[in-house]
């Protein structure tokens, strides 16, 4: 796969949801571009989604507060915090008008499952 050089920004991102609350997730990074990594942009708001992370996370608070329920203890993240969150992690995501930009390692965590 050929890779290059691309810079993404926010304000390009389609980040909204109808309703009051719920999340979004807009993948810019993907396995059309990389072979290795993936990436985007997610925003949440009084929606908590569970997940056994199948990959290596990093996410990144961009906007409001993130929240991440690990173990049943809940970490804030504010803008310019970021967590990692290891493969196999059973977490909750949520937040209040969070906008996080993430990374995930692999790409392809959906073809080695």
């Amino acid at each position: 796969m050929e890779k290059k050089f691309e810079v993404v920004r926010l304000a390009d991102a389609a980040l909204e949801f109808e309703g009051e609350t719920g999340s979004t997730l807009d993948k810019k990074i993907d396995d059309t571009n990389s072979d290795e990594m993936g990436g985007g942009y997610f925003s949440v708001h009084n929606s908590p989604n569970r997940m056994d992370l199948p990959y290596d996370e990093i996410a990144i608070c961009l906007k409001g507060v993130f929240k991440l329920t690990v173990d049943g203890v809940v970490s804030e993240l504010h803008p310019g915090d970021f967590a990692f969150i290891p493969k196999g992690t059973d977490v909750i995501f949520d937040g209040e008008n969070a906008v996080c930009a993430y990374g995930v390692h692999p790409v392809d965590w959906r073809s080695k499952m």
